[in-house]
């Protein structure tokens, strides 16, 4: 550091002498260390002649220079008057003395010993004979510097995040403004805020991201003292432990139907879980702590993971497959490793495709419900069916019609009414011949699977009257048990086989028949009772 540079002169008789100083501040410690750079010696009234020096200089109570006047010491040659001699340049010792900043001073003071006669030459001393200088001292002043401190503060010892902090402001002068900073061990010091006054209320999420992934640490805080743009000074940093308690949890789960088909879109406005139709949207509602992050959301359904990530909003791919309850579970987890849970349920109606427990076609000739194989030249039929009823949405409904066999289904249809005891005339007018056979076709209906889109179908034969065996004339046909209607064989009766049915290879190939289902190479078998 810099010193500044001062001297303090002593006059006596025939001359005087002066004292040359540097003084060194340091402002930190309060003090001022003082250094002798040199001694000079000035005569009014002589000149032409050698001197030697005696005496001793003083800053305060500490003697810093000595010299002993022994020839060849601290000598020099005076070759005019009032003219200063340097005696001496000798400066070995410094002293430090206190400096509180204002006003503050010290001593430098000489002295002498002996006298002129003893050393024959010029001396500084009371008896010297040609200058003399009485035993004084110089009061010199210190420099001065400002004293005004920096402001402290003072932060709670601990807090939660997400919460406010506290920071109070000790000020030295009221005229004072701060900034006040905060950071991590480690990190870098953040402006949270400027111009503050006395206290300062910092929300501690602003260091929320810090916390993503730990649940405490020191906050540290410090305060820089302003006097108008001036930088008084800086405080020491205090701290705060701030703990980023709390879990995750999940505030809402949420299961909505979606349904891709129109009919059951009109059922209860869409909302509704329908078997085999309805796809899930799920939609998991979290709050997660401050500073922590999501880091996964698995969702399950009836204990099947169904989904795991960030994603909180999951719509299925596919229908639901079962009825019933069904149990839709969400986990979420955040960044610092901690969970919540939560669980909802619906209700998943059961559907399948219509059928009929009982459909039956008769000939009769007079009763709708007395069956006439012989002489019955009417059909009438009955038919029980099963459906689900989807919470009273679902409604169903069954259908006849007949042919000729070998012929094609009428677009007419007769509806019958499902459970009914009596049978019902499905013929109109139309007289049925003995002697030829019909298909009666049952067609099952509901909302989903109409009677013009996928319905479920039931075919009975209605044979024709029974006789041992029968060939059309003209044709190229034989029946059994009843009369000949195709160019083919026709198996009115029930048919035995106590031997292997053999079959042309060219029918099936060169291995031997499959005879575990109903077709053996291609030969078809309908089975009528």
């Amino acid at each position: 550091m810099a010193g500044s540079y001062g001297s303090a002169t002593f006059y006596g008789n025939n001359g005087g002498v002066r004292v040359n100083y540097t003084e060194v501040l340091n402002q930190s410690a309060g003090t001022s260390t003082i250094t002798i750079d040199s001694v000079q010696l000035m005569s009014t009234n002589y000149y032409g002649v050698t001197f030697y020096a005696c005496g001793s200089v003083y800053i305060g109570q500490t003697r810093v220079l000595y010299m002993n006047g022994e020839s060849g010491y601290s000598t020099g040659y005076v070759d005019s008057q009032n003219t200063w001699y340097t005696v001496s340049n000798s400066s070995s010792t410094s002293v430090t003395v206190p400096n509180n900043g204002n006003g503050s001073t010290t001593t430098i003071a000489v002295a002498a010993w002996g006298s002129y006669n003893d050393f024959n030459g010029w001396c500084i001393g009371i008896q010297a004979g040609n200058i003399e200088v009485s035993p004084a001292y110089k009061t010199i002043n210190l420099s001065s510097y400002s004293t005004d401190s920096a402001s402290t503060i003072t932060v709670p010892s601990q807090t939660t995040l997400g919460n406010t902090c506290t920071v109070t402001v000790n000020r030295a002068k009221t005229s004072y403004t701060h900034t006040i900073q905060y950071g991590f061990s480690g990190g870098t010091w953040q402006t949270a805020a400027t111009n503050v006054t006395t206290s300062y209320n910092f929300n501690t999420s602003t260091v929320a991201e810090h916390f993503s992934s730990i649940t405490s640490d020191y906050l540290y805080f410090r305060c820089l003292t302003y006097s108008g743009s001036t930088l008084i000074g800086t405080s020491s940093a205090v701290y705060t432990y701030v703990t980023a308690s709390g879990s995750p949890s999940i505030t809402a789960l949420t299961v909505t139907a979606v349904n891709d088909n129109a009919v059951i879109q009109g059922w209860n406005s869409g909302n509704i879980f329908v078997q085999g139709y309805t796809r899930m949207r799920i939609i998991v509602g979290a709050s997660i702590p401050s500073g922590a992050s999501l880091s996964s959301c698995k969702i399950s359904v009836g204990g099947t993971v169904i989904s795991e990530g960030t994603t909180m909003d999951y719509t299925t791919t596919t229908p639901i497959g079962e009825s019933g309850t069904i149990t839709i579970a969400a986990t979420v987890t955040d960044s610092r490793g901690k969970t919540a849970n939560s669980s909802t349920t619906i209700t998943v109606y059961p559907y399948s495709r219509p059928y009929a427990s009982v459909a039956d076609a008769i000939r009769y000739s007079s009763n709708v419900n007395t069956e006439d194989k012989e002489n019955g030249t009417n059909i009438s039929a009955k038919a029980t069916i099963v459906y689900s009823s989807v919470n009273g949405y679902n409604s169903a409904g069954v259908k006849v019609r007949y042919k000729e066999a070998g012929g094609t289904y009428p677009t007419s249809t007769t509806t019958l009414t499902s459970g009914a005891a009596n049978y019902t005339k499905i013929n109109g007018s139309t007289e049925l011949s003995t002697d030829k056979s019909y298909l009666v076709q049952f067609i099952i209906y509901d909302s989903l699977n109409t009677e013009s889109s996928n319905p479920t179908t039931v075919e009975m034969i209605i044979p024709t009257k029974a006789v041992t065996i029968h060939a059309k004339d003209g044709g190229a046909g034989i029946a059994f048990g009843g009369y000949n209607t195709k160019d083919a064989i026709e198996l009115w009766l029930k048919t035995y086989l106590y031997d292997k049915l053999i079959l042309p290879s060219s029918m099936y190939g060169t291995s031997e028949p499959s005879t575990s289902g109903a077709e053996v190479g291609q030969v078809y078998f309908q089975l009528i009772d």
